[in-house]
């Protein structure tokens, strides 16, 4: 998510649980198949070149998810809290608010 889009708040969730020990730079680097060449194969490809996330990437996925999950399930009011929509009003200013 675009960080203009975003507030940054005093709010923490404890991470300590979370096995992370297999996630590194290399994991979030994107595949380079199908870069370069000329703009005739660029066009060939269309819809087909279409990114395909590995089943490692999803189990990990999942795997950071379920601790996550079981961490806020466990701090009272974080569920809902996460999940409520936010917006401002006129007149308010979110560099002055704390939350």
């Amino acid at each position: 998510m675009n960080q203009a889009y975003t507030i940054a708040t005093s709010t923490q969730i404890s991470v300590a649980g979370v096995d992370v020990s297999g996630i590194d730079d290399a994991f979030f680097a994107r595949s380079t198949a199908g870069k370069g060449g000329d703009e005739e194969e660029f066009f060939a490809q269309g819809a087909e070149s279409k990114a395909v996330v590995s089943d490692d990437r999803k189990a990990m996925q999942k795997k950071v998810d379920a601790a996550l999950v079981k961490t806020i399930a466990a701090t009272d009011l974080m569920k809902s809290y996460l999940n409520a929509k936010f917006s401002l009003t006129r007149g308010q200013c979110p560099h002055e608010m704390v939350f």
